[in-house]
């Protein structure tokens, strides 16, 4: 049945879903390899009326299990009366449940092909990619990748089984190469990997069949989530409520010539509901920051004693610190200021340069590193948290103890008790200044006394949401000034 992605998981705890329903007698797990097929059918044959009901498709088969749902898919589509048939990069082992799925097809007159070379993929309205499975951890070798090169050359409406070949179920990266699919069918439980990383470039839309499983065991998974099932956790304002109770909000930042980042965070966080917002930077970025939103409120942190800043920190319920605080001796002066202020705080862009080199002092904070940003925390390199966001966000919570924001494409939160993989977001999103957003709009919700676990959760998915909705006016061009009207409906909970 397909369903709602609540969970996702490794090609381990796949694997160990799977053995639980081996069949005693024969060690395998052909029963669910035939729901599997079922499922794949059911789908290819929807899309097969959509086109109108005389597409032909191709379904291309591996040795392993993924080729063996390619397989038995094809069986039912020929006893249904369509024009199907296989390739076969290599045929399956003997005694697997591949090999059953096999003899199958070819009970029931199904013709294999042994290379691509004898077909013409524009015959084809369907491609069905069930080359490599779960189990790829190296570069896809070079006569692999010339079969996904000639899938992928092929204008017809291409279907992954389970994963898109080549590409890694832990990461979400293409081992040297992989298939490029307009849609994928995945089953047992979701993969990761098929939802950060690069993931997005080859899955395509992402449809998921829980084949009525009941033993499917979602402890020590990531847990999924979207704005839809974020919103009844929006924080609602007292009917006599004033701006004091909708949470006074302190944000530091904005060295000389870089007002930009500061004033960007500060918007979202009015839009995203803080009552009282108070921008503290350089004094020549002052008029800049205000000019268009009067309703900011200022403080010169080149003229400001020791004593106004103590009152500034007092006056705050929640501090974000970092969009355009820049690297020079004011930056880290001013980091010195705040670097240990008691309250909840979000630590992002230039104040983590300096975060990075004492990543202890601060355990009720949200930090929201990008990869390079997290390399840096980690004393590693950007590829390795590419490589391995999952470990590397763990690993970040363990050595700051607060709240991990780790963006980028799939965007994960991790409070040391569980992760969570927000699934909002676009393309469009990736420019300068986004971020500051994201900062100004989680600041809002610990300003209004959200738990730094539930203020980074709903503001990703906020911000995420709001990428989408603008995005029907095009990927290209979108600008972070663009979202703070969808911000202000999604935090009411409009969808627009």
């Amino acid at each position: 049945m397909i369903t709602k992605i609540k969970t996702a998981g490794t090609a381990q705890q796949v694997r160990e879903i799977e053995a639980k329903y081996r069949e005693p007698e024969t060690g395998l797990c052909y029963g669910l390899m035939q729901k599997a097929g079922e499922s794949l059918y059911r789908f290819i044959e929807e899309k097969i009326q959509m086109s109108g009901g005389n597409c032909s498709v191709l379904i291309v088969c591996g040795a392993g299990n993924n080729g063996g749902d390619g397989y038995e898919a094809a069986a039912r589509l020929l006893e249904n009366g369509r024009n199907v048939v296989c390739a076969a990069y290599r045929l399956p082992k003997s005694g697997t449940e591949a090999e059953l799925a096999y003899r199958k097809y070819g009970s029931v007159g199904g013709r294999v092909f042994s290379s691509l070379a004898e077909l013409t993929l524009d015959n084809y309205g369907i491609i069905v990619d069930g080359l490599l499975g779960i189990g790829l951890v190296s570069e896809v070798r070079s006569e692999m990748s010339e079969w996904i090169s000639l899938i992928n050359s092929s204008n017809a409406y291409r279907i992954a089984v389970d994963i898109p070949s080549g590409l890694n179920s832990e990461n979400g990266l293409p081992e040297g190469c992989a298939v490029v699919c307009d849609a994928t069918l995945t089953f047992v439980m979701p993969k990761i990997g098929l939802m950060i990383g690069e993931a997005r470039d080859y899955v395509g839309e992402l449809l998921y069949d829980d084949l009525d499983l009941k033993c499917v065991d979602s402890s020590g998974c990531i847990e999924v989530l979207s704005y839809e099932e974020i919103a009844d956790k929006l924080p609602k304002r007292k009917k006599c409520g004033n701006k004091i109770t909708s949470g006074r909000l302190g944000l530091i930042g904005g060295q000389r010539t870089m007002p930009g980042a500061i004033r960007m965070a500060a918007k979202a966080a009015l839009r995203a509901g803080a009552g009282l917002v108070r921008v503290a930077s350089c004094g020549e970025n002052l008029p800049v920051i205000a000019s268009d939103t009067p309703e900011l409120m200022l403080f010169n942190l080149d003229r400001s004693d020791i004593q106004e800043l103590e009152n500034f920190k007092t006056w705050s319920d929640a501090m974000v610190i970092g969009p355009g605080l820049g690297r020079g001796g004011w930056s880290e002066r001013i980091w010195q200021l705040f670097r240990n202020v008691s309250l909840p705080v979000v630590i992002d862009a230039d104040a983590l340069y300096f975060y990075a080199m004492e990543p202890d002092i601060k355990k009720d904070s949200v930090i929201t590193p990008h990869e390079g940003e997290a390399a840096r925390l980690l004393g590693t390199d950007s590829m390795q948290i590419r490589r391995n966001r999952i470990e590397c966000i763990r690993k970040l919570q363990r050595l700051t103890g607060g709240v991990v924001v780790l963006k980028g494409a799939g965007t994960m939160i991790c409070n040391g008790e569980k992760t969570v993989l927000i699934d909002n977001g676009c393309e469009g999103m990736s420019v300068g200044g986004m971020g500051d957003l994201l900062s100004g709009i989680i600041g809002a919700l610990l300003a209004f006394g959200l738990s730094p676990t539930d203020a980074a959760i709903i503001g990703v998915a906020v911000h995420g949401k709001s990428g989408e909705q603008e995005a029907v006016r095009g990927m290209i061009g979108m600008l972070p000034s663009d979202l703070l009207e969808h911000i202000r409906l999604l935090m009411n909970g409009v969808i627009s």
